[in-house]
């Protein structure tokens, strides 16, 4: 077995068929997967357990108690029979080529990292804020730098898409189980301290199916920015503490468009959709900010 896909889901019936079906479809066929079913109350069980892929993969599910990402990860990585580990979350369809590039670049650079790209499909998007979404992602994706191997210049895992031989991830400890989020950021960071090079491929492909809303995204974001406190204790290199500073016309603006009543608005009757698109997302940048500034208060 040279490939083992992790997949770490919670509640992820309405995803893991999308998933499935293009594992099925790949260039490669000597991989196994492993859905680590962390504490789902949906029915994801009983739909693992009525299918069957022995002619296209191995599949494994093992379902457990509520622990968490990087808990659930690190499982997935320990029963995994695969020399080479690929993790991605059960929201991402990878494309027909993933598996197959992530093993080609492994054989050539030995002892490295690779982080796939992920890219939300403009096809399935519904709402003004999942193509606002999207568009963050492709603005942060295009300001990673590599060189002219592919790696790259600053500390960045993707912890939804990206490989990593097995026995390198078991020596450097796998993901820091005490971390809620951000895990992947605290991993990249362990990388750059061992010296492991984290190699970024943009033309490894696969798709990202989060359908957020004005609210889950405000959520998360807030969420990030307490996990991102804690990163800047383990690893103060890395992460130095920056403390924001706002003018008083900022902190009026943000006041203002933090209100809770906004991100309601945003999902339900969405009063910025009369404005011009660059001035709209603008607006979603300071509703987006303002929300975690009045929670940081």
């Amino acid at each position: 077995m040279e490939i083992s896909v992790i997949i770490p889901s919670f509640n992820g019936l309405a995803k893991l068929p999308g998933l499935l079906s293009c594992l099925m479809k790949q260039s490669v066929r000597n991989f196994e997967v492993w859905v680590i079913v962390d504490g789902s109350t949906d029915e994801t069980e009983e739909y693992l357990s009525s299918l069957e892929f022995e002619n296209t993969f191995n599949l494994n599910y093992k379902v457990q108690p509520n622990r968490g990402r990087s808990a659930t990860r690190n499982q997935g990585a320990r029963l995994a029979k695969g020399k080479l580990l690929l993790f991605l979350d059960d929201d991402m369809e990878p494309d027909a080529h993933c598996l197959g590039a992530h093993l080609a670049h492994h054989q050539k650079f030995t002892g490295s990292v690779l982080v796939g790209n992920q890219m939300e499909d403009s096809s399935i998007l519904k709402t003004d804020v999942q193509r606002y979404k999207a568009f963050l992602s492709r603005k942060w994706l295009n300001q990673l730098h590599t060189d002219a191997s592919g790696r790259l210049v600053q500390p960045f895992i993707t912890a939804a898409h990206f490989s990593i031989s097995k026995e390198l991830f078991q020596r450097i400890g796998g993901f820091d189980e005490s971390l809620t989020d951000a895990e992947d950021r605290e991993l990249a960071a362990r990388c750059v301290q061992d010296n492991i090079p984290i190699h970024f491929d943009k033309k490894i492909n696969a798709w990202h199916n989060d359908l957020i809303t004005a609210r889950s995204y405000s959520k998360r974001l807030h969420e990030y920015e307490k996990a991102n406190s804690q990163l800047q204790l383990l690893h103060p290199e890395f992460f130095t503490s920056k403390e924001k500073r706002f003018s008083s016309l900022q902190k009026i603006v943000y006041a203002f468009f933090g209100q809770s009543i906004w991100i309601w608005m945003i999902d339900h009757f969405n009063v910025f959709m009369v404005l011009p698109l660059k001035l709209r997302y603008l607006v979603y940048d300071w509703v987006f900010t303002g929300s975690s500034y009045l929670k940081s208060r």
